[in-house]
């Protein structure tokens, strides 16, 4: 059981953010070698992003998690996280888009886990340990080309439905809160 908090705003009109907060408690019982056992950890995890609109069709964007550690029955995970950024360049009056993205830059998408079973009954004490490195780097490249005239705006919208219901005359000009 846990709770689970986002939220986006705007610092300033040019950076975006969007964050996601979750806190929690998992919990297990059950029986080992005729033993009733029970366990449980705290844990949470942050996402964020943020994107950046930089003057003459660049973009930018940051993001990251992280994961503390966590426990699921007799295993016990280590915290992990990870930063990626990205890059964009819209060219050609907006119809083509460059992108470049770097994930997990500093090589943090790793995590070690424990396993530890008590002994009873007869039974030997069981202890383990793994680790999963995998190669979490990449770097994505993209290109895209938007073909065709562009979705008009809500403003475009509303101006034309107002029209058309005045018999495509516009005697209201003001049409609602548009931002």
């Amino acid at each position: 059981m846990g709770v689970n908090t986002s939220t986006q705003f705007n610092f300033v009109k040019w950076w975006s953010v969007n964050y996601s907060v979750y806190i929690g408690r998992n919990s297990q019982s059950g029986v080992v070698n005729n033993k009733a056992e029970s366990s449980g950890k705290l844990n949470g995890n942050l996402n964020a992003t943020n994107s950046f609109r930089i003057p003459g069709g660049w973009g930018m964007e940051l993001s990251g998690f992280y994961n503390s550690s966590n426990q699921f029955g007799h295993f016990v995970i280590g915290s992990y996280g990870s930063v990626s950024a990205g890059f964009s360049k819209s060219v050609f009056k907006n119809k083509l888009s460059c992108k470049v993205n770097f994930r997990d830059i500093f090589y943090t998408n790793n995590f070690k886990a424990d396993i530890a079973i008590g002994g009873g009954a007869g039974f030997q004490r069981v202890s383990e340990s793994f680790r999963r490195k995998t190669d979490s780097r990449v770097i994505n490249i993209s290109l895209s080309y938007r073909l065709g005239n562009p979705m008009p705006s809500q403003r475009e919208i509303n101006h034309t439905a107002a029209q058309k219901k005045n018999n495509g005359f516009l005697i209201n000009t003001t049409i609602g809160d548009l931002q």
